[in-house]
């Protein structure tokens, strides 16, 4: 079907309708809404909703399961002793970095040893070493992270050399605490022969003069028990004047410490009473007790700007009835 057998009618509203078209394609652009970047906020658009915010969130949020891991991995780095170790050796380097005596110290024990290990090698190679000393030198100038690495191995021997000699110490005090201790068992094994041979002689001595020793007579028996029982009645009598002794040293401390105690009442009864008394000399009784305290709780400067706003204040006053 052509456009030339349709009527003229038709033809008319077809181009019409082809006209609105191309108008509304051309002019469309305008007034379409822009669409939303869900990263705009990155490069530092505003974001000015909670909408937003949350629609921007969804897409970064992590699971449950995810946030356990994630944690459970940065507990595990963080508990790792290479983790720490590392950490340690960062921070010895950024403090030798900081200190820089330090570093000189270094480069100056390096130089040494290097001088040292040359000595000790043939004279043969002595002008290409120089040279391959002074381009070392150069080089540790410019890096830092050599030294720093010779420094920890350093130090590391010598915590090496600190384990190792606490060990010998400690074997040593070991050694030396297990041979006292089997002297000391010899030396009580001896004794407690010594003591056992002593009483064994001791009994055979008793029994010898028990054997040759003449019957006591009665009269001495009697002398004896007498003297015995003497001797128990003088030690009660001590006793009980020991004890009379000690309840008169007794009511004596009491005495003093009710006369202390009743000069320290009166003393502050009577300061009491001159407390009150100063309170009621000067004008009524509650105002000078209110100043008083309102002295003791404000400071130097708050009475000094105290004093400057009543002189502003009276000064007013005196402007105000002069006009």
């Amino acid at each position: 079907m052509n456009l030339k057998d349709l009527a003229p009618e038709e033809r008319m509203k077809i181009a019409a309708l082809l006209a609105e078209k191309k108008s509304t394609n051309e002019n469309s652009w305008m007034y379409e809404k822009p669409k939303d970047d869900p990263e705009a906020f990155l490069l530092g658009k505003q974001v000015q909703s909670l909408n937003q915010i949350q629609e921007i969130g969804k897409e970064y949020e992590e699971s449950p399961a995810q946030r356990l891991a994630r944690f459970d991995m940065e507990a595990k780095f963080r508990e790792d002793p290479l983790t720490i170790m590392k950490q340690r050796e960062a921070e010895k380097r950024m403090e030798l970095l900081q200190n820089t005596a330090k570093v000189r110290k270094l480069r100056r024990l390096l130089t040494e040893q290097k001088l040292r290990k040359e000595k000790r090698k043939s004279k043969k190679h002595s002008k290409h070493k120089r040279r391959h000393k002074s381009s070392d030198e150069s080089d540790e100038a410019s890096s830092d992270d050599e030294l720093l690495n010779k420094f920890i191995k350093i130090i590391h021997q010598s915590n090496e050399l600190e384990e190792a000699n606490s060990q010998k110490s400690i074997d040593k005090y070991n050694k030396e605490s297990s041979s006292t201790i089997q002297k000391q068992s010899s030396s009580s094994y001896d004794q407690e022969h010594a003591r056992s041979n002593q009483k064994y002689s001791n009994v055979n001595r008793k029994h010898y003069s028990e054997r040759n020793q003449p019957m006591l007579s009665s009269s001495e028996r009697s002398n004896h028990h007498k003297s015995s029982s003497n001797q128990q009645k003088l030690s009660k009598e001590e006793i009980e004047a020991k004890r009379a002794q000690m309840i008169s040293d007794a009511k004596e401390h009491e005495k003093e410490r009710l006369h202390r105690s009743t000069t320290h009442y009166t003393i502050k009864k009577n300061e009491e009473e001159k407390e009150l008394a100063s309170k009621f000399s000067h004008g009524p009784s509650f105002i000078s007790h209110l100043k008083n305290k309102h002295v003791d709780m404000t400071t130097l400067e708050e009475g000094i700007h105290r004093k400057a706003s009543n002189r502003q204040r009276g000064e007013l006053h005196d402007n105000f009835i002069k006009r």
